[in-house]
């Protein structure tokens, strides 16, 4: 695996190579979002967060889902696109 370092100086240029300004704002906030929930991630003994996935859960099994179509138009729409 690579240095750290290296990581960070790769991602960079790969930010900075980006010329359409919808895709570094989709990018930004995706790593937004992952910083934003990284906690989430890690705490599985968060009664709330485990009520809420459980709840989900329910919703997947009853069929109550949102397609990933209707997902990105939301997200274009939060995002004011």
């Amino acid at each position: 695996m690579a240095h750290t370092d290296d990581i960070r100086r790769s991602f960079h240029q790969l930010i900075d190579m980006i010329e359409d300004d919808q895709s570094l704002v989709s990018l930004y906030a995706v790593a937004a979002l992952y910083m934003d929930q990284q906690h989430l991630l890690l705490d599985t003994t968060d009664p709330h967060l485990l009520g809420r996935m459980q709840t989900s859960l329910e919703q997947a099994q009853r069929g109550e889902v949102i397609s990933n179509e209707s997902m990105k138009t939301q997200v274009r729409q939060w995002l004011g696109k």
